[in-house]
């Protein structure tokens, strides 16, 4: 279960909204990919219609119930440092 930003437009992606300091923002999920059986999403800021690269990604749990997407937070440093680890084999793997 891996797709990346590369392989959609913007128009074809989950795009999920997160209030951070009351504030609402766009993102768009970018990849989702397993780690250890559990699935993660890697997410990019949405400015103006387009995904920003740039930016720092944003890593959550990822959950699927029918139509509704549920992001967790990650629980540990060491759950986050293997994320960050399978999520810079999937780019360099993909060319990203």
């Amino acid at each position: 279960m891996a797709y990346n930003k590369d392989d959609l437009e913007l128009e074809e992606m989950d795009v999920v909204t997160l209030n951070e300091d009351g504030v609402d923002k766009e993102y768009a999920i970018c990849s989702v990919f397993e780690v250890e059986g559990e699935a993660y999403a890697a997410l990019s800021p949405i400015v103006e219609d387009d995904i920003v690269d740039d930016e720092e990604v944003m890593f959550f749990r990822y959950e699927e119930d029918g139509d509704e997407v549920i992001l967790g937070e990650i629980e540990s440093e060491e759950e986050l440092q293997a994320i960050v680890e399978e999520y810079e084999e999937l780019c360099k793997a993909e060319d990203l």
